[in-house]
C-alpha cells in the first residue's frame, strides 16, 4: 500500500507516519498505481482517481467526527463513514453521553460552507448561491451563512437554528447531536440522519436513533497512538 503525504496539510505528516507504521504501508510523494492511503482532500488528484478506476482500494484519513485534534477518522473506500454497522457506546461516551432533545422551535436557517478547493475537487458549482435561490422559494425564515473560515464556535450559530444545511461538512454531525436537524446535499457521515433537498426545509427529519449512529462514527476514529499500534488497520482492512 502506498501512503500519499500531502505537505500542505497540517497533520498529514503525523497521520501518514502513524498509518504507515500501523499498516506496513510505504509513504510516497508522487503517484504510484496501487492501493492508496492518504490524509485530507489534497490526495484527491488524478493519481488517486487512476488507482480507483483500476480497482484498487483506498483508505482516507481526516479530522475525526468527535474529539478533533486528538482523534482521526479513517474510512475504507469512502471519505466519511455512513454511521451504519457496529457502534461503540463506551467510546462515544468520551464525547457525548446523550443527544440533546430535538429543537422544533428554531427560527433561522444555518448554511455551512466548505472551502473553494473542496467545491472544485468535487465538481460543485455555485453551491451557496444555488441553495439560497432554492430557499427563497420555500421559506421566509432568516438565513445565516457560516463560512468555513468563521472563528466563533459553531454552537453559537446553532442556537435558535431551525435547521442546518451543508454539502458534507462535519458541522452536520455536531448539529444533529445538539438537536438541530440537517439537510445535506452531498454524501457524508450525516447523510442518513437528515434530508437532502433544500426544498424540504420546512419539514425537517428528526430520526430517533442518533446515539446508535453516533456510536458507529465513534467506533471509526482513532488516536494517532492507536493508528500507530495497528488497531485502526486491524479494524478496517
Amino acid at each position: 500500500m502506498f501512503i500519499h503525504r500531502a505537505p500542505i496539510k497540517k497533520y498529514s505528516r503525523d497521520w501518514c507516519q502513524a498509518f504507515a507504521k500501523g499498516s506496513g504501508g510505504k509513504i510516497v510523494d508522487k503517484h504510484t498505481l496501487g492501493t492508496w492511503a492518504g490524509y485530507g482532500a489534497p490526495i484527491l488528484h488524478d493519481g488517486l482517481q487512476q488507482s480507483i478506476r483500476a480497482g484498487f482500494d483506498f483508505y482516507f484519513g481526516d479530522h475525526a467526527y468527535f474529539g478533533r485534534g486528538k482523534f482521526w477518522r479513517v474510512t475504507k473506500n469512502a471519505y466519511q463513514h455512513d454511521g451504519r454497522g457496529a457502534g461503540d457506546m463506551q467510546r462515544l461516551a468520551r464525547f457525548h453521553t446523550k443527544a440533546e432533545p430535538w429543537k422544533k422551535d428554531g427560527r433561522h436557517i444555518l448554511i455551512c460552507t466548505q472551502t473553494d478547493r473542496y467545491y472544485v475537487r468535487f465538481g460543485v458549482d455555485d453551491w451557496v448561491d444555488n441553495i439560497l435561490n432554492i430557499l427563497k422559494l420555500y421559506t421566509d425564515r432568516p438565513i445565516v451563512v457560516r463560512r468555513k473560515s468563521t472563528i466563533h464556535p459553531l454552537a453559537q450559530d446553532l442556537k435558535d437554528a431551525h435547521c442546518l444545511i451543508c454539502c458534507s461538512s462535519n458541522a452536520a454531525v455536531e448539529a444533529i447531536m445538539q438537536g438541530v436537524p440537517v439537510i445535506t446535499t452531498g454524501d457524508c457521515a450525516a447523510s442518513r440522519m437528515g434530508l437532502h433537498d433544500p426544498a424540504s426545509v420546512e419539514n425537517p427529519y428528526y430520526p430517533d436513533d442518533r446515539m446508535e449512529w453516533a456510536a458507529a462514527l465513534a467506533a471509526n476514529q482513532w488516536t494517532l497512538e492507536e493508528i500507530t499500534a495497528g488497531l485502526c488497520w486491524e479494524q478496517i482492512k
